[in-house]
């Protein structure tokens, strides 16, 4: 399991044959049992040698680890449409002596150190994650002083958001995918829609603040003005998850719909307008602070089903956040890393960000489809292992069970307790669960080696 998922991800890496095969066994240990330290991830000397000398090797850089695996990524995206949300983080490190090459993270006055990072994660229609199909980093090394022109937002941080769709964009569409990028507020800046417009982009961007717009009979109003006057495409309805003071509730949403011309600051004076669909979905009769959403989209909307698309695939935007989750905290904890210099850090934080996907896609394919057959994901031996810990009632070895059975029962070997826990099996607790199954399958593998030469 993952030993194949090692080489499909990253054997395409060029360059040395030697250092491949170390990075398909340090990326095989790191999906194992995924920690941020890597002496937590390898319990046998040999190999966390290797994966220290590995990480530190500048023979194999960062860029080729992330490209392996993001070209990875987009041969799976091939003859797809593929929904993409892309995002920014940044990952705290403790680097109390600043001897780790980072930068200022939070506010300066705090003097946090760690390291920024935009993703941009592949998702089918589904909502079921396929990879990490493109990742910037880049260090703060000083404070923001003053505020910069909107005019040159292209000598800020944007330009990384810029650079990172611009990357991801031209990978997918070389592979054949047909990508739908997805983007929260805090990309709807005119780079961003210029660049959308220049090279035709399918993108939806939330938009951010009352902006003065072109409506379609091209007269200047503020865009919730706009909205305001535009005509309702019908309404649906939306299950809302329960939240902080919340319950949960099942939502009706109207939907408003206009074509608007956005003008972008490209210069101090001049402005270059492109025009977009806005895609309104405001909450009916709610109690307390209604759902809504305004959103940017340069794809076509002619109907409340066109209208829905949109709103959907934004929705799928939020399996970013659960990978940040992942990555950073739930269960391969990247933040614990204690390497010293950026390039290992960065390159141990890629093959992280590999193994965090692979595990929200385990959590989400349980759910997307319960009746497709545990064997497209793991092998007959791993389902054997799986049953031998867990031992089900009434289940035999070679039993041929669902994909959502399987994972329920990799889950509660890593401790899912049910409801009781808050909700479906997570990342964590899957993760968990696999690596006891590994460890017995690496085992029987052993002693099935063992019968063959004695």
């Amino acid at each position: 399991m993952e030993r194949e998922w090692a080489r499909e991800t990253f054997a395409g890496v060029g360059g040395d044959a030697r250092l491949r095969r170390r990075l398909v066994r340090v990326a095989e240990g790191a999906a194992r049992r995924p920690a941020g330290e890597v002496t937590r991830v390898y319990d046998n000397g040999a190999d966390r040698e290797g994966a220290f000398r590995l990480l530190e090797n500048r023979r194999l850089t960062a860029a080729d680890v992330a490209r392996a695996s993001h070209d990875a990524t987009a041969r799976a995206c091939a003859g797809r449409d593929v929904i993409v949300a892309l995002d920014g983080s940044t990952l705290s490190l403790i680097d109390h002596a600043r001897t780790r090459e980072l930068g200022g993270v939070g506010a300066w006055k705090d003097f946090g150190r760690g390291i920024h990072v935009h993703t941009a994660l592949a998702i089918d229609i589904e909502g079921v994650p396929i990879g990490i199909c493109g990742q910037l980093w880049w260090t703060r090394q000083c404070p923001t002083l003053k505020k910069t022109k909107v005019h040159r937002a292209m000598e800020t941080e944007t330009r990384h958001g810029v650079e990172l769709l611009r990357e991801a964009h031209a990978r997918l569409c070389d592979a054949g995918s047909r990508p739908w990028f997805q983007l929260d507020r805090g990309f709807d800046v005119w780079p961003i829609l210029q660049l959308a417009h220049q090279q035709r982009i399918r993108l939806t961007v939330r938009a951010i603040g009352n902006r003065s717009v072109l409506d379609g009979a091209g007269i200047k109003r503020n865009l919730r003005d706009v909205m305001l006057r535009a005509p309702a495409f019908g309404t649906y309805f939306v299950d809302v998850p329960a939240a902080a003071n919340r319950p949960a509730r099942r939502a009706e949403m109207e939907v408003h719909v206009a074509s608007v011309r956005v003008p972008l600051a490209v210069g101090r004076v001049r402005r270059e307008y492109v025009l977009l669909q806005v895609v309104r979905a405001t909450e009916l009769g709610a109690v307390g602070q209604p759902l809504e959403w305004i959103l940017f989209t340069t794809v076509s909307v002619t109907s409340i089903e066109d209208a829905r698309a949109v709103i959907h695939a934004y929705t799928r935007r939020w399996r970013i956040e659960e990978f940040h989750r992942t990555w950073k905290r739930g269960l391969c904890n990247v933040e614990d890393s204690q390497l010293r210099s950026r390039e290992a850090l960065v390159k141990w934080a890629t093959i992280l960000a590999a193994v965090a996907t692979r595990a929200n896609r385990l959590t989400q394919l349980r759910a997307a489809d319960p009746a497709i057959a545990a064997t497209t994901e793991f092998s007959a031996m791993e389902l054997n292992a799986i049953i031998l810990l867990r031992k089900p009632k009434g289940i035999r070895l070679g039993h041929k069970p669902s994909l959502a059975q399987a994972i329920r029962w990799v889950a509660d070997l890593g401790g899912y307790t049910g409801k009781s826990s808050g909700g479906p099996p997570g990342a964590t607790v899957i993760g968990r669960g696999l690596a006891d199954v590994e460890l017995l399958v690496r085992g029987l593998r052993s002693l099935a080696e063992a019968k063959r030469s004695g």
